[in-house]
């Protein structure tokens, strides 16, 4: 049985009807370093652990697109700057969180964005 706080937090959160902007949504690399983002995901830990299939045709702007959660878990991940990653990091796991939590949306790209974030 669940609490009244409970309960009155989860309406709450069903009451919520817009995410707000995170400053990593606004913040788009550019196409050369997307691409060597992309590059650098494929070749250094995607051999690790092939959590799924980036075809070598697919542009890292039409992997953005497609996969626009993913991709910015691969942009945490491939970071250089640790700062800048832990940073990034809250946000993506933010949204993550709002997105599977509050939204209860269910897709691929949730899916693998988790997964990134959990084995990297």
């Amino acid at each position: 049985m669940l609490g009244p706080l409970y309960t009155n937090f989860l309406r709450h959160i069903a009451e919520l009807d817009y995410l707000p902007p995170t400053p990593l949504s606004d913040s788009q690399p550019s196409i050369d370093n997307a691409e060597e983002i992309l590059t650098t995901f494929r070749t250094r830990y995607l051999p690790a652990c092939p959590i799924m299939h980036i075809p070598l045709e697919m542009s890292a702007d039409q992997f953005r697109r497609l996969y626009p959660m993913t991709y910015k878990a691969i942009r945490v991940v491939c970071e250089v700057s640790q700062d800048h990653r832990t940073k990034i990091e809250g946000l993506v796991r933010e949204e993550l969180s709002q997105l599977i939590l509050i939204k209860n949306d269910r897709t691929f790209d949730l899916l693998t964005c988790l997964l990134v974030c959990v084995t990297w």
